[in-house]
């Protein structure tokens, strides 16, 4: 065998296989994309969950910035929205318990044993700092509306997620500013509860 044929047919075949792998991508940048598994603060040609989810230029990224911005504030508001919502149901449900306790006192039906069932009293003697404890079963339609906004909740915090991946500076300090920001103005907890 002829050594100048094999070092031609090596070449060959080297030339043929980096014409066939010129048009893939490299493993550390997907179609043109920046991928960074460490911090990053890439703002061109960075692909946030998707290579089609890709900026050409920084106009783009703060239009991505602005959105994760408003997801990260959506989780907020859906979170407080599901917490308005048990709040009512469970209001509702007093409601139809003290209307049944009044009808079914009105119609003297009731016993000592059932008026002292789920309460919690600190001091039976005195009579005060009872308090009634309320158990309430939710109704299927209540189920499911809970679900679909729970759902929701998670379906948008998952999301959150897969961004912060990206461990794109930029896009992680929009989910921070924007759950803050979500949190202060949207969630609406009452602290304290004390009587005077």
């Amino acid at each position: 065998m002829d050594p100048t044929s094999t070092t031609t047919a090596a070449a060959a075949a080297a030339s043929t296989i980096m014409s066939s792998t010129e048009g893939m991508p490299s493993p550390g940048s997907m179609g043109g994309c920046k991928v960074n598994m460490v911090w990053n603060w890439n703002t061109i040609d960075a692909c946030i969950l998707t290579p089609l989810w890709r900026t050409n230029s920084p106009a783009p990224f703060a239009c991505i910035c602005i959105n994760v911005l408003c997801l990260a504030m959506m989780l907020q508001v859906l979170c407080a929205v599901l917490n308005r919502h048990d709040a009512t149901m469970l209001r509702r449900a007093h409601d139809r318990q003290e209307k049944s306790r009044s009808r079914s006192r009105s119609n003297d039906q009731t016993t000592e044993k059932n008026l002292e069932e789920g309460s919690y009293c600190t001091n039976k003697d005195s009579g005060c700092c009872c308090r009634r404890v309320v158990y309430y079963r939710l109704r299927a339609w209540e189920k499911l509306v809970r679900s679909l906004w729970y759902t929701l909740v998670f379906a948008n915090a998952t999301i959150l997620a897969l961004l912060a991946v990206s461990f794109n500076g930029y896009i992680i300090l929009c989910i921070f500013t924007g759950t803050f920001v979500g949190s202060y103005f949207f969630q609406m907890h009452r602290m304290g509860g004390h009587e005077r």
